[in-house]
């Protein structure tokens, strides 16, 4: 996987935005589960880039789910591992999804392994 200096083939310029307008890298953000698409609940960190960035080149599921554009943004703080991701296919102002650890090998993404929080990540910062 190729990078360019700010790793922008992996994670797109409007994440960067959102992060450098926000200051939320490294915040913790809970939102109950009325609120989550998904009705589990979040509490999550958000990731810098540097972490995103590592996290996308050598930890799974995230390398395996890059390659269909996935880019994490959020560390699950339950202690889960099932983090959360943006992907770069929905374009900005885009879908927020939780995906299971469990529910990604290296050859599969199994149903029910991606479930979408929000239909606009934005929408973690009005909860």
């Amino acid at each position: 996987m190729s990078l360019d200096s700010k790793g922008g083939k992996v994670i797109p310029n409007y994440w960067y935005d959102f992060l450098e307008k926000n200051k939320i890298v490294g915040e913790i953000r809970v939102i109950n589960k009325e609120h989550d698409l998904s009705g589990v609940g979040i509490k999550m960190k958000f990731l810098s880039l540097r972490g995103a960035l590592t996290i996308t080149l050598n930890r799974h599921p995230a390398r395996f789910l890059a390659n269909f554009g996935y880019v994490p943004i959020g560390l699950c703080m339950y202690g889960s591992g099932d983090d959360y991701y943006i992907n770069k296919n929905d374009g900005k102002n885009g879908r927020l999804y939780r995906i299971y650890y469990d529910g990604v090998n290296n050859k599969l993404i199994n149903d029910g392994a991606i479930d979408r929080v929000f239909n606009n990540y934005e929408s973690i910062l009005l909860k």
